[in-house]
């Protein structure tokens, strides 16, 4: 038996495995308790990463992933509420907030790390006219791109670039333009709108 430094109450918390035993001492007299073995249970594991950035655009997603094991069980948890239904070892993330995970196995349950996701807003992209894109020859319609302050922007003809890069473009053939919009790390393409020039008459 090896005694242990300082366990001298009636009581002890033990935090190893192994075997004890208490022993009684009163009157000159020892008594010795039987032998209890106790084993500490290892938690299960609380590590969950991202192999890509949790910082991202609209659209986009990220796929938050725990070591699995066989026959443990899976909770993942949004700003500290249950996601119904998300169970497995992996969790597919669009959404912003913080992300954590309660593992368990057959006897003890453990709270993971906390991830941070960020989703971005994508930029305002659409075109307004200035007037009918139903061009008479020799006319033409100013294209403008409603979007707010910092965005920059690159416009198409026929899902070609057209090195225009102002807010505005002036149309005068036919054609279907798109504009792209960027701003904040994040790009979002219009709809496209459809420029129709009739031809000069002879």
């Amino acid at each position: 038996n090896n005694p242990i430094p300082g366990a001298t109450s009636f009581k002890y918390n033990a935090a190893d495995s192994g075997y004890y035993a208490v022993a009684i001492n009163l009157n000159s007299c020892q008594s010795i308790s039987t032998p209890v073995y106790i084993k500490i249970h290892s938690l299960p594991s609380t590590l969950i990463f991202s192999a890509d950035t949790t910082t991202f655009c609209q659209g986009n997603s990220v796929n938050l992933t725990a070591h699995f094991t066989i026959g443990n069980t899976y909770q993942w948890y949004k700003n500290g509420a249950s996601l119904i239904g998300q169970t497995d070892s992996i969790l597919n993330v669009s959404q912003s907030g913080n992300y954590t995970l309660v593992q368990s196995d057959s006897l003890c349950s453990n709270l993971s790390n906390l991830i941070s996701v960020l989703v971005k807003p994508l930029p305002l992209a659409q075109i307004t006219a200035n007037a009918s894109t139903h061009l008479c020859y020799g006319n033409s319609v100013i294209l403008s791109a409603d979007s707010g302050i910092a965005s920059t922007f690159e416009w198409f003809k026929n899902n070609s670039a057209l090195s225009e890069y102002g807010q505005q473009l002036s149309v005068a053939d036919s054609g279907s333009y798109v504009v792209k919009v960027s701003s904040n790390g994040c790009s979002a393409f219009s709809d496209s709108v459809l420029v129709y020039q009739n031809q000069q008459l002879t």
